[in-house]
């Protein structure tokens, strides 16, 4: 594992495209945790709207940055992460943000953890940016059989939250080290699709990330876009969706956190942070 003062480095990417009005707080909140081996690049489309010098204040605080057009956001990424050397990864799209202890809670479960090839939180937490009203949820972590139920789509209320996930090189690697193109709206989706079929995923229970909402982003304004390619994604390796009935589980269970740990449903595959500071 690469070290710096023994913290991994980890790597983050930021696909970004005519964002300005949100990327600045979605790099402060990357670079403002000092976190002292961490590799940090930015993929730009080509913005017209500012972001560009938005990104060169920042730039000697950057591994790498580019601004050019490109195929979208796979293709955003996989530019990114062909620049990226971390044992740790993750992306952070360019309206989301990180809380301030994100890297350091990450950092040492994975080092305190050494099965643990990727990691989410158990607590989702996402942001109204016209109201600033946010709501935190509970992630329960059924498994890998889980997800072979449909314990994970969008109609079970349980998603995986991306701008919380992380995972380390080698799980990448084994599931081919590179993000799906063809997935325009959901390639955290398809990726933990492959993740899934190789390796268990953990959850902490410290909140990490937190996911803006807000129009013009795919999964308001594409729902049902998200819907069509999340269907294709999972009936492409399961055969067919799950029924209505079935998804009547996770729903249930997410709302009563108690009777998760009653039936160890989540504890499980739950790493209690010992240095959480948020409850």
């Amino acid at each position: 594992m690469t070290k710096q003062n023994n913290f991994p480095k980890i790597s983050i990417v930021t696909p970004s495209f005519n964002q300005g009005k949100y990327l600045e707080e979605t790099i402060k909140s990357v670079l403002s945790q000092n976190y002292p081996n961490l590799e940090y690049i930015i993929i730009d489309g080509g913005s017209t709207d500012g972001s560009i010098d938005i990104i060169k204040k920042y730039a000697d605080r950057l591994s790498y940055w580019v601004s050019e057009p490109d195929k979208g956001h796979g293709d955003a990424l996989n530019k990114g992460f062909k620049h990226s050397t971390g044992e740790i990864m993750a992306w952070l799209n360019s309206d989301d943000l990180y809380f301030p202890w994100a890297f350091k809670a990450v950092s040492e479960i994975f080092s305190a953890y050494p099965k643990v090839e990727w990691l989410t939180t158990a607590r989702r937490v996402s942001l109204e940016i016209d109201n600033l009203a946010h709501k935190e949820l509970t992630f329960v972590n059924f498994g890998r059989s889980g997800f072979k139920k449909g314990f994970y789509l969008f109609a079970s209320d349980n998603v995986i939250s991306q701008e919380s996930t992380f995972w380390r090189r080698p799980l990448w690697e084994r599931a081919g080290g590179y993000i799906n193109e063809a997935s325009r709206v959901m390639p955290d989706f398809e990726l933990w699709s492959r993740f899934w079929e190789m390796s268990e995923l953990y959850s902490a229970t410290v909140p990490l990330g937190i996911f803006r909402r807000h129009k013009g982003q795919a999964t308001s304004d594409q729902y049902n876009a998200c819907l069509a390619e999340e269907k294709r994604i999972f009936t492409s390796r399961f055969g067919r969706m799950p029924s209505e009935k079935s998804l009547f589980i996770p729903r249930m269970l997410i709302r009563r956190p108690n009777l998760c740990r009653i039936l160890f449903l989540a504890d499980r595959r739950v790493i209690k942070y010992k240095n959480d500071k948020t409850k």
